[in-house]
């Protein structure tokens, strides 16, 4: 019986998750209805974005004795989200900065999860390259943005 209950709230995560990204592709202005924004004019957010999907499609059959790796990326990764949202929407140069500095320190994090990923076997390298390359424009968006700044 609760073989059955966990395959059945397994079946709705994913069919909410294709729903999320139907409406994602369908809508015109790219607005939900609550204010919020799937696509940015921030690339750096977009990537950002289309890095934690890939982040939560890879994980999925992460192995149970490693749930503190896969919950410390999930958490790190979603920590870089706001540190850039949060540099991106202020008015103050030196808040812009900090923020900045400190996505930029959530991106090593980050590279240094996906190591211990990769040294443990956790997931495919294949998979571990592509998040690699994701974070790669990460970093290189965040350069350019702490530059501008």
């Amino acid at each position: 019986m609760k073989f059955e209950e966990e395959k059945i709230e397994n079946n709705k995560l994913v069919e909410n998750k294709l729903k999320w990204k139907n409406a994602n592709e369908e809508s015109e202005n790219r607005n939900n209805g609550f204010g919020f924004v799937l696509e940015e004019k921030f690339k750096l957010l977009n990537y950002t974005y289309s890095y934690i999907d890939k982040v939560y499609d890879d994980i999925a059959n992460f192995p149970k004795k490693h749930e503190m790796i896969k919950k410390q990326l999930v958490k790190t990764s979603f920590e870089l989200l706001e540190k850039i949202s949060a540099g991106n929407y202020s008015h103050n140069k030196k808040y812009k900065k900090q923020m900045a500095d400190e996505a930029v320190a959530k991106v090593k994090t980050l590279y240094f999860l996906l190591y211990l990923i990769e040294e443990n076997k956790m997931i495919s390298t294949k998979m571990i390259h592509k998040l690699r390359l994701q974070l790669d424009n990460i970093s290189k968006c965040l350069v350019g943005w702490r530059k501008a700044i």
